[in-house]
């Protein structure tokens, strides 16, 4: 994936790169890369993304959860979080912001549903899964900021909207 523009710089300039807008039902790989082709980048799907190595600090690319079509309920979502091998004490925070600035992001203090630290081996394999579900998550922006990663694992995030 692209790096957030000014992860780690907590400037309350403006991202250069307009955030992905996500309607009801859709999903983004948040961390996680895709094999590229000459002349083309295609964008990571469940076929083809590839754990990503990230630093701690790091931010992820950003999303919004645009407004239900219609109104309605408010948005929800689902973020699924995949480590390549034990992460042990890893912490993946689920962070949202009025402005998509890496300066205006932060991980709501009234739920520890915003910090993913719980990790399942899946199935036999080596890879592990850490899940949270925000509904409502009522942010403008959403990105994900990798708060400790002790065993240097890789990671692959997908969002989806609920």
């Amino acid at each position: 994936m692209p790096p957030y523009a000014t992860s780690g710089t907590n400037s309350l300039t403006l991202n250069s790169q307009l955030p992905a807008l996500l309607w009801p039902g859709d999903d983004l790989y948040l961390f996680g890369t895709s094999p590229g082709n000459p002349g083309a980048i295609p964008k990571a799907n469940d076929t083809n993304v590839i754990t990503e190595v990230v630093a701690v600090g790091e931010r992820s690319i950003a999303c919004q959860l645009c407004p239900r079509p219609g109104g309605g309920y408010p948005p929800g979502c689902l973020v699924q979080v995949i480590a390549n091998a034990n992460p042990g004490a890893a912490e993946i925070d689920v962070q949202d912001a009025a402005m998509d600035a890496d300066g205006a992001y932060i991980t709501p203090t009234g739920s520890a549903a915003y910090k993913i630290t719980t990790w399942t081996q899946i199935g036999g394999s080596a890879n592990y899964l850490g899940t949270t579900e925000l509904v409502p998550e009522t942010g403008r922006f959403i990105s994900l900021k990798v708060i400790a990663n002790p065993n240097g694992v890789s990671f692959t995030a997908k969002i989806s909207y609920e």
